[in-house]
């Protein structure tokens, strides 16, 4: 009878263990699938990683980027630093750039003449299907010289659009269009003919060339900056710059 006991604690012992075993493996297994997603979400550095824009194979060490025409600049023409932002419209972590060191920036160096700064697209169009839209329609305001005014709208109104299935986003665009007295006719033309997409694919394949992954990127005097830093981050690069 004590025998019986025995053997059975041995078994219940053995299956304890195998059990452990067993959870432990599982467990782990969870863990790096999680990390994977998250890898994959884009949550690395306050950036949103880029899922099937093409990438470059062997990006540069310094971008040799042309400030041209097309660009909607803010800032002198001959300041002596030069950012050039690839933003997505539906990027969390570009709408934190744009809450919390936008402004700042702006008012310490765009303002005082000190840096121009360029804002460029990368949409990151298998994440966010707002994304295109978002940035034809802030292109299509600028075609009418309301490209800032339409960009701050686009971040400040982000929550909101950003949730809509594609149809109600653009008539929310041409909702902001109309608020910011854009000659509505000229910009739904534009918006809904699709014109500033072939600019936005052009924009989208430079930056991936200069080798950007995710959004917001920056480019301070061809020098990349990833992710939504703090301000003290581009102070040092601006201010090492204008050394």
């Amino acid at each position: 009878m004590t025998e019986n006991i025995e053997e059975k604690k041995n078994i219940a012992t053995y299956v304890l263990v195998g059990l452990l075993v067993v959870c432990a493996f599982v467990i782990g297994n969870l863990y790096t699938k999680v990390k994977l997603l998250e890898k994959g979400s884009g949550v690395v550095a306050g950036a949103q990683v880029a899922q099937g824009n093409p990438q470059p194979t062997t990006p540069p060490a310094k971008a040799d980027i042309k400030v041209v025409d097309s660009d909607y600049v803010l800032g002198p023409s001959n300041a002596k630093v030069t950012i050039v932002e690839y933003t997505d419209y539906q990027c969390p972590f570009c709408k934190r750039f744009f809450e919390a060191t936008f402004g700042q920036l702006k008012k310490e160096y765009i303002d005082t003449g000190k840096i121009r700064f360029v804002v460029r697209d990368f949409p990151l169009v298998s994440i966010h299907p707002n994304a295109q839209k978002s940035a034809e329609a802030a292109q299509c305001a600028g075609e009418q010289k309301k490209y800032y005014e339409f960009h701050d709208k686009l971040y400040s109104t982000q929550d909101t659009w950003s949730q809509d299935t594609s149809d109600v986003a653009v008539a929310t665009f041409k909702q902001f269009a109309s608020a910011l007295g854009l000659n509505i006719n000229q910009f739904n033309s534009c918006l809904d003919s699709g014109k500033m997409a072939e600019k936005i694919t052009k924009s989208t394949n430079e930056a991936a060339g200069y080798g950007v992954q995710g959004t917001p990127a920056f480019f301070i005097n061809g020098n990349l900056l990833s992710g939504a830093q703090p301000f003290t981050a581009f102070q040092t690069a601006i201010d090492a710059a204008l050394k």
